[in-house]
């Protein structure tokens, strides 16, 4: 009895458990990119540069 159901949950776990990982992936990915746009949008100030962009902009106006 131990034996079938140790079959029956590899088989579930053939099926669903492999899809269901990639799916768990997809869903983690997904969350990871909103989270790093939020910040990205939090850094900008109110001129729509971020920092890096406003340092690259005053160093080519003092290069010129």
């Amino acid at each position: 009895m131990n034996d079938f159901l140790n079959g029956v949950f590899s088989i579930f776990y053939g099926v669903f458990g492999f899809p269901i990982a990639i799916i768990f992936i997809i869903i983690v990915v997904a969350a990871v990119i909103q989270i790093r746009k939020r910040r990205r949008r939090r850094r900008e100030d109110w001129h729509g540069q971020s920092p890096v962009e406003k340092i690259e902009k005053d160093d080519n106006d003092r290069n010129k």
